[in-house]
């Protein structure tokens, strides 16, 4: 105790309680209210002050006589101020990893959700662009014209959908299930691919024999799906030759089951990013 409290004999220890307590009446109330309830221990933390006036903070623990040997108490100092200082900078620590994780999974999220919206978007542009072309014929096709933006519109509110259905997922709202005919799925993802397939000189065949198999799910996340897989597929075509640049999207009965099959003519993935393949963004 007087190595801890930095003085050499017991003659220069204190002789009052703010000689060396930070917090006199905090901490000595707590031990004044238990020794009048008789309780037989007292344990509390205390700030306290070594001679030198250095803070330290100790751990403190009484063991109380029963009343009427009550001229002195059993008092035993553990000092904790490592260890406090250790849990204060290992929460530090935690903090500044919580908020490298917070920005970390923001990134993704929104790199997620720019994926998501990247074809509904480019849809938007391109029917943008034939409904300009469109108007600039002479005669004007307005018929053409009007085709263009109703396309664009429905894109527009597709894109919406998608944000809307990627923010509930990422929050982990239930999906919006409803039963879904499997062809008529399929064919729609390939429908809102069209025009992509199309720019990239890229043969699209449908081979659709899950008639009348119908599945629960969500059906903009399942569209999602496919067009990401029918989106990646083009771009790993990249470096096909135009010709050679075919997807053949399949569907067909599985045991009791359906199965949904994107194939396509590229040079498949290279064996690091096939142990990659299923991992998060």
């Amino acid at each position: 105790g007087l190595h801890l409290m930095g003085v050499s004999s017991k003659e220069e220890f204190f002789t009052h309680l703010d000689g060396f307590l930070t917090d006199p009446d905090e901490d000595f109330i707590g031990f004044l209210l238990a020794l009048d309830s008789g309780a037989p221990h007292f344990q509390s933390e205390a700030g306290i002050r070594t001679r030198q006036g250095e803070p330290l903070r100790v751990l403190v623990a009484f063991n109380f006589p029963p009343p009427e040997l009550l001229d002195r108490v059993q008092a035993s100092v553990l000092n904790i101020t490592e260890r406090i200082r250790v849990q204060e900078a290992l929460q530090r620590t935690r903090s500044q990893l919580d908020h490298a994780l917070r920005a970390a999974t923001i990134g993704e999220v929104s790199a997620s959700i720019a994926h998501e919206i990247n074809q509904p978007l480019a849809a938007i542009s391109a029917h943008a662009a034939a409904a300009s072309r469109w108007m600039d014929r002479d005669p004007p096709n307005l018929a053409e014209v009007r085709a263009s933006l109703d396309a664009a519109g429905e894109a527009a509110r597709r894109a919406s959908q998608v944000v809307r259905r990627v923010r509930s997922f990422m929050t982990k709202v239930e999906p919006e299930r409803a039963t879904l005919d499997v062809d008529a799925l399929v064919g729609e993802a390939v429908r809102l691919v069209q025009h992509e397939i199309a720019a990239h000189g890229v043969t699209l065949t449908p081979a659709l024999e899950a008639d009348g198999l119908a599945v629960e799910g969500d059906r903009i996340m399942l569209q999602q799906v496919l067009i990401n897989l029918i989106t990646n597929a083009i771009q790993a075509m990249h470096a096909t030759p135009a010709g050679e640049r075919r997807i053949v999207v399949r569907t067909w009965r599985l045991g009791g089951g359906v199965g949904v099959e994107v194939r396509d003519s590229g040079p498949g993935f290279a064996a690091e990013a096939a142990q990659k393949a299923f991992e998060p963004f």
